[in-house]
């Protein structure tokens, strides 16, 4: 047994010490061979990749405030399942002093991008500031479980802060965008997507702050697009198109072009699209499912969203593939022409009950529902609110929902559209007029092995009567309001609702999202999930006009414990 015992922990002892760190300093003056910070590696292009393994740590010093790099990263060597190989802003290791300023990779202009990723997998990259050259990351290829955390992306100068590109369909799978702060330039004369997607399957985008500016008139600029890709999970975090004056139309806070098997989840979002206030502009929407005609359309939940458009010209939720639909603000507020909150581009008319206890304004008449529903033993159009409830036996609530912030603003004013949130007033018609949606969170997280909290995109907790929308209503020093910016690394939680927490007789939704009769909503045989751990500096930072990925991460490790997830731990394969 002692022999045993002695085996074992020389086992522990050597693993533990084969896990080396290796460093990045481009003002060190040893020996130059990446071993430590006297003696590191003077640029990105001297890493000696292989000497690092799986599970390894490359460290960049960000100096004792600022270090800039003016070079591209380009990571040499894949990682394994379960350990990654991780490449770190000196901040985040064991000896941080003098070396835990910001990094700056800067692409100098004319750089395609500063992180490039190409036909690698099992890689982690970690609290750098991409700047000035045409891409901020590019993952392209064949790549897989890539995790992109605490980045700081800004004054790119093309087609997306960060963009995966795979080689052929779906060869980019598993990327988690997580805790990051996405802005475009304001002017460039080009498509400047925060984030572009195509050929990728499996990409997972949580607690980001992504913020689209650009206003050239002949740019299609959206914060976050994805063409022939296949599952997305999309939570906890703000997508922001400034208003426009374009014949383009500017762009589309999400449009989001998916097909196959893998789900669609887009679930605790601020959506805003601040309007196209060019006469001859391109009508927009603020979310867009968008079809491209590859069968089958993906199974799709669209649940507790806040999707504001502040102007002219602008939807907004156009569905052209299947979406469950709950508990959703879906508001717009202008002076004059408004389109549709709501609009079916299907194949088939949207099923109304499908479409449940979501909260319609439109400050300049009656909800706007645009195509053909079909509920209550009826197909055709609706013409208003009395003719969503009384004919087709729509559900939810038509009514101001009472914003702090002021939505209400021509283009120019001087609006900080990026500092906008979708919190509520006291009073708000949205206050615990939610369903339960829990047992459908609950099923989704069984089902597809997902860690989706019930809480608000704040962090605060949800009860049995929830608020509509991504906020719920909150008041005093309990009340979960972070004002910092992107924290890393918390654990992520555990566990959902049984596979057979779908509705019953009297009971509620399961993962089809028919209604069940009779009332509760609760589904039968689901357990709730683990809270999740708290590990790191955790978390995500919502009042985004203070955003900063290294500022305000101590406010923001109790949030983990709250259910502001991250994806740190492995998990079987699975969606």
């Amino acid at each position: 047994m002692r022999s045993l015992a002695l085996g074992i922990a020389f086992f522990f002892v050597a693993s533990n010490a084969h896990a080396a760190d290796h460093y990045v300093d481009n003002a060190a003056s040893g020996s130059n061979d990446g071993s430590s910070w006297a003696d590191a590696w003077k640029s990105f292009k001297d890493i000696d990749w292989g000497t690092v393994q799986p599970g390894e740590t490359i460290y960049v010093s960000g100096g004792g405030d600022t270090k800039t790099y003016l070079e591209q990263l380009t990571v040499g060597k894949s990682g394994a399942a379960g350990s990654p190989i991780t490449v770190a802003a000196g901040r985040y290791s064991s000896s941080p002093s003098g070396h835990d300023g910001r990094v700056v990779i800067d692409g100098g202009g004319t750089g395609s991008q500063s992180i490039y990723v190409q036909n690698k997998s099992y890689v982690t990259l970690k609290g750098f500031e991409c700047t000035n050259a045409q891409k901020g990351i590019y993952v392209e290829d064949n790549a897989d479980t890539i995790v992109l955390d605490s980045m700081d992306i800004h004054d790119f100068r093309g087609q997306a802060g960060i963009m995966l590109n795979g080689a052929s369909s779906y060869t980019v799978e598993n990327v988690t965008i997580q805790n990051s702060k996405i802005v475009a330039p304001e002017m460039y004369d080009a498509e400047t997507d925060a984030i572009y997607i195509q050929r990728a399957q499996r990409t997972t985008i949580h607690d980001n702050y992504i913020h689209q500016r650009n206003q050239d008139p002949k740019a299609h600029t959206d914060a976050l697009q994805a063409y022939l890709a296949s599952g997305f999970v999309i939570y906890n975090n703000y997508l922001i198109n400034d208003s426009v004056y374009s014949p383009e139309g500017g762009g589309t806070p999400i449009i989001l072009g998916s097909e196959g098997t893998n789900p669609v989840v887009i679930y605790n979002n601020f959506l805003y699209m601040g309007g196209i206030w060019d006469p001859s502009g391109n009508h927009n929407s603020a979310l867009w499912t968008r079809w491209y005609d590859n069968d089958p359309m993906p199974p799709t939940w669209v649940i507790h969203n806040t999707i504001v458009v502040a102007g002219p010209r602008c939807r907004d939720f156009i569905q052209e593939y299947d979406a469950v639909t709950v508990n959703n603000i879906l508001a717009i507020f202008n002076a004059g022409e408004s389109l549709a909150n709501l609009e079916e581009s299907l194949p088939h008319p949207i099923p109304v009950d499908k479409t449940r206890n979501n909260l319609f304004w439109r400050s300049s008449g009656g909800p706007g529902f645009s195509g053909q529903f079909t509920g209550n033993g009826q197909t055709g159009s609706v013409s208003g609110w009395t003719s969503w409830v009384n004919d087709y036996g729509g559900t939810g609530v038509n009514a101001d929902p009472l914003f702090v912030d002021d939505f209400i603003h021509t283009f120019g004013d001087g609006t900080d559209e990026g500092a906008l949130n979708g919190e509520l007033q006291a009073g708000s018609p949205a206050i615990d007029q939610g369903e339960d949606a829990k047992p459908l969170i609950d099923t989704l997280n069984s089902t597809y092995g997902l860690s989706l909290p019930w809480t608000d995109i704040n962090g605060n907790p949800r009860d049995n009567t929830p608020t509509i929308g991504a906020y719920e209503y909150c008041e005093g020093a309990a009340c979960a309001k972070p004002d910092g910016g992107a924290g890393t690394g918390g654990g992520g939680g555990t566990g959902g609702g049984g596979l057979d927490a779908g509705a019953g007789t009297g009971g509620g939704a399961g993962l089809d999202g028919g209604a069940g009769t009779g009332g509760s909503n609760a589904g039968t045989g689901g357990s709730t999930g683990n809270g999740a751990s708290s590990s790191d500096d955790g978390g995500c930072g919502c009042r985004m006009e203070r955003w900063s990925p290294v500022d305000g991460l101590l406010a923001l490790v109790a949030l983990c414990g709250l259910g502001l997830f991250t994806r740190r731990r492995r998990r079987t394969r699975r969606w």
